[in-house]
């Protein structure tokens, strides 16, 4: 009822207006209400629909097209706002937002080129322009658009942090760092510049700078930093492997020699098969910590790179730190082993059977060099120890089997090879397939 009242008290208001405000004559004539700009107004107004003649309604009306993502709404909204009243140019800095939005950006530069021509304020649409040759990888164009900005407003401190990145990318520390602190001085509360800092001065390795700004982070906002090592070590139980690599990185940042840290990132790293990125950490360690286990796991890594005279010196050098650590004699034997040098190999195995007699790969190492050198009533005599102390373990049980087979023991072979096939199961392998061929050709002798 109040609505169909207001109307009527438009309509009335519209047709007492429009009787007052023209000639006798036009008096004369039917009053147009459809075409009537005050009766259009008080309509819209009472309606509660955007009036399509404010240029400020239809601005406000692009900004809820582009809040609910329809883009081509919102550039129609805004392109008639600028039409209408030609002071709103920055109506043209949300038509090249929408433009981006819908992947565009040809138009969306095209449009703040246009932009920067009128702005009033220059340096900020530049700074834009230079944001999207950034987000392209466009440096050159990106740094020529932010010194023109830097020439129009020196104290631009988003220019000044742009223009950080842009050396940041380029390289050209010196020069980053140089404008990240001009970001700060025009800033100085913007934790995300001076957080920048501190990571330009670790890359710099300047710790007591980067340290000063750390501070000056807390004292700002105490809570900056989460705890990234906690953040990690959940990841890391999760099976999240790369967050919790990530986290370690940014943890490492505060604690760069942290040993637990840098050891735990280095397993995963290794876990992933990057094995270059687990190598510089096991290295900071062993050149922060020289002690047995940091060189036995720089020696694992050598391994894996393929340095295998590398590992045998780290291996020594574990050994030498502490003699009694039988996984190093296992370890080096094993690279004298692929370096053919069986008699040092078969040393240092026995050497870790001595230290650790029910460590079971102490044993097989033997056992398979034993084999190898055609020793085979002694290998079998290791890979039964070995079983011993990892029952049903199919690699020391087809070993066996092969011991036997050499020593033509048709009976003990075909045992080993029968309980081999019984715990594998996989039918689709080379080795089962074999086995099978080797039963056949054994139980006809």
């Amino acid at each position: 009822m109040k609505k169909l009242l207001a109307i009527i008290f438009t309509l009335f208001l519209a047709y007492i207006t429009a009787y007052y405000t023209t000639g006798a004559q036009e008096k004369q004539e039917p009053f147009d209400f459809e075409n009537n700009q005050i009766f259009y107004k008080i309509m819209c107004f009472v309606s509660g629909e955007t009036d399509t003649t404010d240029a400020s309604a239809l601005f406000t009306r692009g900004d809820d097209h582009y809040y609910f993502g329809d883009y081509e709404l919102a550039i129609s909204d805004y392109e008639r706002s600028f039409e209408i009243d030609s002071t709103k140019g920055y109506a043209m800095s949300r038509i090249a937002d929408c433009y981006l939005a819908l992947n565009d950006t040809l138009a969306g530069i095209s449009v703040l080129e246009e932009y920067v021509i009128i702005a009033l304020y220059k340096d900020e649409v530049l700074n834009k322009l230079a944001e999207i040759y950034l987000a392209k990888g466009d440096l050159k164009k990106a740094k020529r658009r932010l010194r023109e900005a830097a020439k129009i407003n020196e104290f631009n401190d988003m220019v000044q942090a742009n223009l950080y990145n842009v050396y940041i990318r380029k390289k050209s520390y010196d020069k980053a760092l140089k404008h990240i602190t001009n970001a700060i001085n025009i800033n100085g509360e913007n934790t995300g510049y001076i957080n920048n800092r501190r990571r330009l001065y670790l890359k710099l390795n300047q710790a007591d700078l980067a340290n000063i700004d750390y501070n000056r982070l807390l004292e700002i906002d105490p809570s900056f930093f989460p705890d990234y090592a906690a953040k990690a070590k959940t990841a890391k139980e999760n099976g999240e492997t790369q967050s919790a690599i990530e986290y370690y990185k940014l943890a490492l940042e505060f604690d760069p020699g942290n040993k637990d840290m840098l050891n735990s990132r280095g397993w995963l790293y290794e876990e992933i098969q990057q094995y270059d990125s687990a190598f510089y950490d096991f290295d900071t360690i062993v050149k922060l910590y020289p002690d047995y286990y940091s060189y036995f796991n720089r020696a694992y890594l050598h391994d894996r790179l393929g340095r295998i005279e590398k590992a045998v010196e780290d291996y020594s050098a574990s050994i030498k730190h502490k003699d009694d650590y039988y996984l190093s004699y296992n370890n080096r034997g094993y690279e004298y082993y692929k370096l053919e040098n069986y008699e040092l190999a078969e040393k240092d195995y026995t050497k870790s059977i001595e230290l650790k007699g029910d460590y079971y790969l102490n044993h097989l190492n033997r056992g398979l060099l034993l084999y190898k050198t055609k020793r085979y009533e002694e290998a079998i005599a290791d890979y039964k120890i070995a079983l011993q102390y990892s029952a049903n373990n199919t690699i020391i049980i087809y070993d066996l089997a092969l011991a036997y087979d050499e020593l033509n023991n048709a009976e003990k072979a075909i045992d080993y090879f029968n309980e081999y096939l019984r715990l594998e199961g996989d039918e689709d392998t080379t080795t089962y397939k074999y086995i099978l061929e080797r039963i056949a050709i054994l139980s006809n002798q």
